[in-house]
């Protein structure tokens, strides 16, 4: 499965799932998922829809960003704000 075109079980350090309910054949849920880049924690609110009791569509967009990092190099290391 991809997530904005990266690797759900690869390219994310963290992926949490929030909360989800089913509604009207529909599967909605938020996900938190947390990439290797210093960017924080971005919240996905998702779909998926069903058809004949099988996942035959899922679409998700980005609804904010937590704890945005900011990471700044230096010649004695990295330091995290």
């Amino acid at each position: 499965m991809l997530i904005r075109r990266k690797k759900f079980d690869g390219d994310f350090a963290v992926v949490d799932f929030k909360e989800g309910l089913f509604k009207g054949g529909r599967l909605l849920f938020e996900i938190g998922v947390t990439p290797f880049e210093p960017v924080g924690e971005i919240i996905m609110s998702c779909e998926v829809i069903f058809f004949h009791e099988l996942a035959d569509h899922l679409s998700c967009k980005k609804k904010k960003i937590l704890k945005r990092i900011s990471v700044h190099a230096n010649l004695t290391g990295t330091n995290y704000e």
